[in-house]
């Protein structure tokens, strides 16, 4: 298989993946929203106490900012920035959930735990993996884009 087409498949699998992961973050969000006691029930069940509404709605807040970072870099998976921001915020996932259930005790290993590292294990694996398939992109080409040979004028 000649390399254009591996970067094929996986810049189209890396978009699929991508878009999944933030729908389930964006259904978090409005979950989050609605109802207060999720996170107290579902992530932090060891210290309920500490998942108030507050916290809740920026919890929301959050996974609705992940979901757009993320769907933003399925949509332009070229783009370096982006792409090395949905890393990094993968990263952040795994490594929030991880340390809240083995340094900080306030969540159990249960589904929703499992699941968050999964996604989060899962995708961090595969984009560092995309680096040399996503991020080899060539400079634009000035002479075909015609914003920037009109600004350059």
């Amino acid at each position: 298989m000649n390399k254009k087409v591996k970067k094929l498949n996986f810049t189209y699998f890396a978009r699929v993946w991508i878009i999944v992961v933030s729908i389930v973050n964006f259904g978090d969000s409005l979950q989050y929203f609605k109802d207060n006691s999720l996170l107290s029930r579902l992530i932090y069940t060891q210290t309920p106490h500490y998942a108030n509404p507050v916290f809740g709605r920026i919890y929301g807040i959050f996974n609705f900012l992940l979901a757009a970072l993320r769907f933003s870099c399925a949509v332009d998976i070229h783009n370096k920035s982006l792409y090395n921001l949905t890393l990094l915020s993968f990263a952040l996932t795994f490594g929030n959930t991880f340390t809240e259930v083995v340094v900080f005790r306030t969540a159990s290993v249960n589904f929703a735990i499992l699941s968050n590292l999964a996604l989060s294990g899962i995708s961090v694996i595969s984009l560092l993996f995309g680096f040399k398939f996503v991020c080899e992109e060539a400079a634009t080409d000035l002479e075909s884009d015609t914003f920037l040979r009109t600004k350059r004028s």
